[in-house]
């Protein structure tokens, strides 16, 4: 009797070789994504709320973010550096007294060619503004963390007593801080003068020559806010670079476990800025020759 050999398709892979996983197809990922609403489907039907949870949890996947809430949460100590936390509160008190006082100020050398005059008070105020919204929150997340690290502290020990005191500060401090507020020119909000320039537009708009003037006048004062936002906005990087990031840095690393300190969004006023210098140089061209064609 012949020994029958097995076909190529009956053969099984031998032992110890490994299968190779393949990256997802795209067919894979539209499998993927079509199953999700078959999954939320299941969810919302499903009575046993514990299954519910755990179907909804299943259409997200674990990923970086969720082992550093893990490591957050098993750093159970209020202080990872206890000793040096004194230390480093001082000197983030120090700083923020040094930031408070010189953020805004323009640098000496600040361009602005023929516009100096008229571009600085703007950089100043824009500045000014920047610095202190960004100084209101460091001390307000400061005072939290302070706070939270207190209440899982054990009365009594040195690391409540330290974190009690510097909560305390921080609430002299915010409050101080907070009980400032932006003072709006009344020009600006003056009925009179917002009347005053709703009759100029009104003009402009119903004469040939005008309505040019308008618009020219609108391309520049995007640039101007363009330049200035810019402007303000790197000045605040550099203050708050050389004052406050070192400092921050090192007291959240000796608190330990307590994810990133607050960052200081002038990134986001850049992306404003241009947002604004291409809606000034994209949508006031379009506008004018809407204008023109219906006129």
């Amino acid at each position: 009797m012949t020994e029958q050999v097995p076909s190529p398709e009956e053969k099984k892979p031998e032992e110890g070789q490994k299968k190779t996983k393949s990256p997802d197809s795209p067919r894979r990922l539209v499998d993927r994504i079509a199953g999700r609403p078959i999954s939320a489907l299941h969810m919302i039907s499903e009575a046993d709320a514990e299954k519910a949870n755990a179907v909804l949890e299943g259409l997200v996947e674990g990923d970086a973010v969720e082992k550093e809430i893990l490591d957050e949460l098993l750093d159970a100590e209020p202080l990872a550096e206890p000793q040096a936390f004194g230390t480093l509160h001082r000197t983030l008190m120090r700083a923020l007294e040094v930031y408070d006082r010189n953020a805004h100020r323009p640098p000496a050398g600040m361009p602005g060619f023929v516009l100096k005059p008229i571009a600085q008070p703007i950089v100043t105020l824009l500045t000014m503004a920047m610095s202190n919204s960004f100084q209101e929150r460091v001390i307000r997340d400061v005072r939290q963390l302070y706070l939270l690290r207190e209440a899982n502290s054990v009365i009594g020990t040195p690391e409540y007593r330290m974190l009690a005191i510097a909560r305390r500060q921080l609430d002299a401090v915010y409050d101080a801080m907070t009980s400032r507020r932006q003072i709006i020119p009344a020009f600006l909000v003056g009925g009179a003068a917002l009347s005053a320039l709703a009759s100029i537009l009104d003009s402009l708009l119903h004469d040939a020559f005008g309505r040019y003037v308008l618009f020219a006048a609108i391309l520049l004062l995007t640039v101007g806010a363009f330049w200035c936002l810019i402007t303000a906005s790197a000045i605040v990087r550099r203050r708050t670079s050389l004052i406050l990031d070192q400092p921050l840095k090192i007291l959240w690393q000796a608190v330990g476990g307590a994810g990133r300190p607050p960052r200081e969004p002038s990134k986001i006023f850049v992306i404003v800025a241009t947002l604004l210098l291409l809606v000034g140089w994209v949508l006031t061209p379009l506008t004018l020759a809407i204008v023109l064609s219906i006129t």
